[in-house]
């Protein structure tokens, strides 16, 4: 296996919304314009993330428009599917919905996205990776606590029965206990 990790401007020192997808997306052209050079197989480019690393993840799986994010970037992304798995543990996968359930997210959201849902609701759907969701997707593993009171886990199984409807493959794996953080910390629930 090969690992490449993703720096990515983020609150509360960076740009937030779309600056953040836009680093991911342009981190991920890096990869496949460098693949050649450390012998990379381009057919099995799976990615992982933790939190917003996860709505990043599920971004980069569902996005079908990836110009969009990609100003500045200096490799181009290929054709075809980005990604051909999907691990998130805990992300966010649609800002409206989250921030209805969990309004301690609002704050974030609001700050991350750059203004209330009502006065941008085209960019809190932009954001959010559900709206992109078309069954072109490949198969999410999706990981969350079964404590988690940040992102409640609701929003998890909400996001997997969508997928489902879009008949993408997808697993949702409630870890009993876990919570937001926890979930990363502890290997107690591979067992």
């Amino acid at each position: 296996y090969a690992v490449a990790t993703i720096n990515f401007r983020d609150l509360p020192d960076g740009t937030g919304y779309p600056g953040t997808v836009q680093d991911d997306f342009c981190a991920l052209a890096w990869v496949y314009a460098n693949a050649e050079t450390y012998g990379l197989d381009t057919t099995r480019v799976a990615g992982i993330g933790h939190s917003l690393g996860g709505t990043l993840v599920a971004m980069l799986a569902a996005v079908d428009d990836p110009a969009l994010f990609m100003e500045g970037c200096p490799s181009p992304l290929p054709a075809g599917p980005l990604l051909h798995a999907a691990v998130t543990f805990t992300g966010i996968f649609d800002y409206p919905g989250a921030t209805a359930e969990s309004p301690g997210l609002r704050s974030y959201a609001v700050e991350y996205l750059g203004a209330e849902q009502d006065q941008s609701p085209e960019v809190w759907a932009q954001a959010s990776p559900v709206t992109w969701v078309n069954g072109q997707e490949p198969p999410f593993l999706l990981i969350h606590g079964g404590s988690d009171d940040n992102i409640p886990p609701e929003h998890a199984r909400r996001f997997a029965t969508g997928l489902e409807g879009a008949g993408v493959e997808v697993q949702l794996v409630l870890v009993p206990g876990a919570d937001h953080n926890r979930i990363v910390r502890s290997v107690e629930w591979y067992a």
